[in-house]
């Protein structure tokens, strides 16, 4: 009997293989993606931060909604 590990890893077949990788290599291009964003938004709100350390007002907010 074939050890079931050892099939469902792909060690037998390569194409399990190829297909693991490339949906890995997806997943890691999409978490950049997300990566990138979050980044972005940490730079906006930095920039808010500092504008606010020094006394400049948010440039995009107008009016305070309540």
């Amino acid at each position: 009997m074939s050890n079931v590990e050892e099939t469902s890893s792909g060690s037998r077949n390569p194409m399990n293989v190829e297909s693991t990788l490339r949906a890995m290599q997806q997943q890691f291009e999409r978490m950049n993606v997300v990566f990138g964003e979050i980044r972005d938004k940490m730079d906006k709100q930095d920039e808010r931060s500092a504008n606010l350390q020094r006394g400049r007002p948010n440039p995009r907010r107008h009016e305070r909604r309540g």
